[in-house]
């Protein structure tokens, strides 16, 4: 089961430029194993930008996913799963 969030999160990055913190709820969630990197055009006829989504493991034993909007430069917490 998955709950789709599409919210707005902070993360923090490791030196490669990867997710290694994401911001859940008032703390910060490290990530264990980034499991798969993919790459959305999005709504481009609506002028929406290219998207990278990141599904991650995280030290919590939780899974998300996330992704970062080249346009809006913001990081979007899209699912978790339960």
């Amino acid at each position: 089961m998955t709950r789709l969030m599409r919210k707005e999160t902070d993360v923090r990055l490791d030196s490669s430029s990867v997710p290694h913190q994401v911001l859940l709820g008032s703390g910060w969630c490290r990530v264990k194993e980034v499991l798969e990197v993919w790459r959305d055009v999005g709504c481009w006829w609506e002028g929406e930008g290219e998207k990278t989504f990141y599904r991650l493991r995280m030290e919590n034993g939780g899974m998300l996913e996330l992704y970062r909007c080249s346009l809006q430069r913001k990081w979007m917490l899209y699912r978790i799963y339960d």
